[in-house]
């Protein structure tokens, strides 16, 4: 067995929040688009089954963008990103059924 360190800590982490928020409403899911945000950024949208909304936001560019969570924050690093989207950071929300555009 693979020793418990902080990267198997984190898949299991993750994997867990797949678990709990993705896999239970992924019948019926639909992409809803993609779109860059700035070089090295995108940000990618899915319509899942119960009709919330996912959105994964990634930004791998050396700088900083202006970017609100618009939804409940799943899973960001780093922890704390406020209402920007910090260099070489990735943020994953959840906005319930109505609550999105």
């Amino acid at each position: 067995m693979f020793a418990d360190n902080e990267h198997t800590q984190l898949y299991r982490h993750l994997l867990s929040l797949r678990h709990q928020h993705i896999v239970p409403y992924l019948p019926g899911s639909v992409a809803l688009g993609a779109q860059v945000l700035a070089q090295g950024a995108v940000s990618a949208r899915w319509r899942l089954g119960n009709g919330s909304q996912l959105q994964v936001d990634l930004n791998l560019s050396p700088a900083a963008l202006e970017q609100p969570a618009p939804g409940a924050v799943v899973f960001q690093t780093p922890a704390e990103q406020g209402a920007q989207l910090p260099p070489y950071s990735a943020r994953v929300t959840l906005s319930p059924v109505g609550e999105h555009s």
